[in-house]
């Protein structure tokens, strides 16, 4: 091999291994372990209310309530699963 392609190929790998590290590195999202107390962002109730109310308004034609008598006028049906997995008992 030459020393230009033996340049060539450490430069690939150099690029290969700052690339694996970058993505390794930081935006690590974080583990819950028993005992951690709950952080997470305080939801606003009014905005809730808000989307909720948004959602009740939507007529059957925009999915909304009463959606599937049409859909299943127009021989739709709704997926549903017949088998469901894992253990009922878990907590």
């Amino acid at each position: 091999m030459n020393k230009t392609n033996t340049s060539s190929v450490l430069s690939a790998l150099l690029l290969v291994a700052i690339t694996l590290w970058s993505a390794c590195t930081g935006n690590e999202e974080p583990t819950i372990k028993k005992g951690d107390t709950a952080t997470g962002t305080a939801v606003d109730s009014a905005k809730l209310k808000k989307i909720f109310a948004e959602l009740d308004a939507l007529t059957a034609e925009q999915g909304g309530k009463g959606f599937e008598a049409i859909a299943e006028a127009q021989g739709w049906k709704t997926a549903s699963p017949t088998e469901t997995y894992g253990n009922p008992n878990t907590q």
